[in-house]
């Protein structure tokens, strides 16, 4: 079966181990969501850098046909308007619009593992570190 770990995948030695253990695919989000080319606002990034995955909540969204799903995020202010199932207006709150401190950004465990903003390049050079 094809394996395509993602979740809190934030270092070499990561990716080496789930690779180890069978895996020809590692996905990974957060590390290259804030990166230096990411679109999402920089005091939204800098906020993730200073969070730990102890400051995520979950939270679980039922959809209109009954499913449910489960995401982490990093919560700012609560937005208070009209929003989706997903939180979409919360999340582009907390991930674009300038000047505000109100929204979400939904991030995953690999938060303890990301100290800094990096172009994409080094950050996939230094994933790929141990290979």
């Amino acid at each position: 079966a094809m394996l395509i770990p993602y979740g809190g995948i934030g270092t070499a030695a990561q990716v080496r181990e789930y690779l180890d253990l069978g895996a020809e695919m590692v996905g990974v989000g957060t590390v290259l969501a804030l990166s230096e080319e990411s679109t999402i606002k920089h005091e939204t990034k800098l906020a993730v850098i200073a969070a730990r995955k102890d400051d995520l909540k979950q939270v679980r969204h039922v959809y209109p046909d009954g499913k449910e799903r489960k995401q982490n995020m990093l919560q700012f202010e609560p937005y208070q308007g009209r929003d989706d199932a997903n939180g979409t207006a919360g999340l582009v709150q907390g991930i674009w619009k300038k000047n505000s401190k109100v929204g979400h950004i939904y991030v995953g465990h690999s938060v303890d593992h990301i100290d800094s903003i990096l172009p994409c390049r080094q950050i996939i050079k230094n994933l790929v570190a141990d290979l």
